[in-house]
């Protein structure tokens, strides 16, 4: 922690024991956990505070206490805010180890957990017209140093024309850091700048086009070489409906190195151009979806194609579908639904699920013909229970997860064998299972 974070911290501490007496709102958590299989213990004291200074100033934050058997008792100060709303439409807002947002533009150029411990971030935002600003002091660059890094956005409705303007920038200048598992030292530089235009014209009440523009140029500087890369990205998508019929084709161009270290989700894959497009037919009980996709490499190396089609017959609460899939794989798959009862089963390479729940209870099975095979119950109540075992018959390996819940007025406590395995049929089979135990109390 640098210095101006332990000042920043024990500012924290002194404000917490002045507001402490005058709180508008304080809430808290305790959280336990002890595993069996090596032997660790850990513990977590979580305080909420929310104190509004005056009818335009509001302050909140956490202070969260952690303590396990590796690494002793520590403090931290997490998601602190300091708001100031002087009307309905400006608020400015100061953070301190704090989520970031999740940008709204076309390519996600800003994602919220890019921030860095100890970090600050200022933020303006206002509407009519709708602006947005962000000076972040440490923003986590996926793969680079972490850098100070500024992100606007502004929003203007030119007649039946929507602009959007976009841009971010990161510098982390020069940093005398380690760049090798050896003794290597040497200085460090990246820097990167993006900026993305979208726009919206409703042609008719019933059809619409959407596009994007992006423009970034990255670069990382090490033993005195800059390594630069500059790329474009254009995304065309239009909306056409109709009382039974809608089609939305769309044009896709993105970039070798259109790869943007502050995206965490991409939208779209980089290196790819060609055209989408979605065709879909609503009859009565009948719907039917059509999706053709004829997508390259930028340099025609390469295709990537998709092409399916699922056709849905709906009536009464029942519910069945047929899948077909023509590229990249061929596959059929056929589905039924009634209630609580899900059934689906693939014909390429067969697969079956099952999934049946009665009042508190809950069933569900899963097999297919690499000779793997699920079952999972699942009880819902005042206590909650759920085991799952998985079978390999081929190669003779198993898996179990056992785990009982009780919640009753912000008290949890859980007793768990083994990992679930998040509903994968071919997942977590190699895993040696552990005794866990856990507790919690909200107030």
């Amino acid at each position: 922690m640098t210095i101006r974070g332990v000042i920043f911290n024990c500012f924290l501490c002194v404000l917490m024991l002045v507001l402490t007496a005058a709180v508008t709102e304080a809430s808290g958590n305790v959280y336990g956990i002890i595993n069996f299989k090596p032997f660790s213990l850990q513990h977590r004291l979580t305080w909420n505070l929310d104190y509004d200074l005056t009818k335009e100033h509001n302050l909140s934050g956490k202070i969260v206490i952690n303590s396990s058997s590796e690494s002793g008792l520590n403090f931290e100060f997490c998601n602190w805010i300091f708001n100031y709303q002087p009307d309905s439409i400006r608020q400015l807002t100061l953070s301190y180890n704090h989520p970031l947002i999740t940008s709204a533009d076309i390519f996600r150029i800003l994602h919220k957990d890019y921030y860095g411990m100890d970090g600050l971030s200022l933020a303006y935002q206002q509407e009519d017209p709708e602006f947005l600003v962000i000076i972040i002091e440490k923003a986590s660059i996926s793969g680079g140093l972490t850098s100070p890094a500024a992100y606007f956005q502004v929003s203007q409705l030119l007649r039946q024309l929507s602009l959007k303007l976009s841009g971010l920038r990161y510098d982390s200048g020069y940093v005398w850091t380690q760049i090798s598992d050896t003794n290597n030292w040497d200085f460090l530089r990246n820097l990167g700048d993006i900026l993305v235009i979208e726009g919206w014209v409703d042609l008719t009440q019933s059809h619409s086009v959407n596009f994007g523009y992006g423009y970034q140029h990255r670069v990382y500087e090490q033993q005195g070489v800059a390594e630069s890369f500059c790329s474009q990205a254009l995304v065309v998508n239009g909306k056409f409906n109709h009382d039974f019929f809608y089609f939305e084709p769309g044009f896709r161009c993105i970039g070798k190195d259109f790869d943007w270290p502050l995206t965490k989700t991409k939208s779209y894959a980089r290196d790819r151009i060609g055209f989408v497009s979605k065709t879909g037919f609503n009859l009565n009980q009948w719907k039917i979806t059509l999706n053709f996709d004829q997508l390259s490499n930028m340099d025609k190396t390469r295709r990537y194609l998709n092409s399916n089609m699922r056709i849905e017959y709906r009536k009464n609460g029942r519910v069945g579908y047929m899948t077909i899939n023509w590229q990249p794989n061929q596959r059929i798959t056929y589905g039924y639904r009634r209630g609580k009862l899900n059934l689906e089963w693939r014909m390429d390479l067969p697969q079956v699920k099952l999934q049946y729940v009665l009042k508190n209870h809950e069933v569900k099975l899963a097999s297919s013909s690499l000779s793997q095979h699920r079952i999972e119950y699942r009880y819902s109540g005042d206590v909650n229970f759920r085991v799952i075992y998985k079978l390999d018959t081929k190669t003779q390996r198993d898996y179990f997860y056992a785990c009982t819940r009780f919640e009753k007025e912000g008290c949890r406590l859980e007793l768990s064998y083994g990992e679930s395995d998040n509903g994968q049929l071919a997942a977590k089979f190699d895993l040696e299972p552990s005794l866990q135990f856990s507790w919690g109390w909200s107030w």
